[in-house]
């Protein structure tokens, strides 16, 4: 293949288009974890419950994050009603805040 980049280029893109490929090393690639914060959560839980769509149990608005396309939770804020929050994670310092403030957090399957 002498010549390859050079005086057969056009040999190279008629007839054998892919022979200089991606080769080598491929980087892993990452998945952004898409997170929201308490005080967040609780303006979408105030709006689910201004339009009359909240499902409610044990007195407590369910907000089900992994359905919104949200991954984590985040301890930013505070809660300012009673919360039942559906999530895939969450940060210890959200777990805190969230049992202080008479709220549940769940883990989504």
């Amino acid at each position: 293949m002498a010549g390859g980049h050079k005086h057969k280029w056009t040999w190279i893109i008629k007839y054998a288009p892919d022979h200089f490929g991606e080769k080598g090393f491929h980087p892993p690639t990452s998945r952004e974890v898409k997170a929201i914060n308490l005080d967040q959560v609780s303006v979408i839980a105030e709006k689910l419950k201004t339009r009359g769509t909240a499902k409610s149990e044990d007195g407590k608005i369910v907000v089900d994050l992994p359905s919104l396309g949200y991954d984590k939770v985040l301890g930013k804020g505070r809660l300012t009603i009673p919360v039942k929050i559906v999530a895939k994670a969450w940060t210890p310092r959200a777990e805190e805040k969230i049992l202080a403030s008479n709220s549940v957090i769940v883990a989504a399957e």
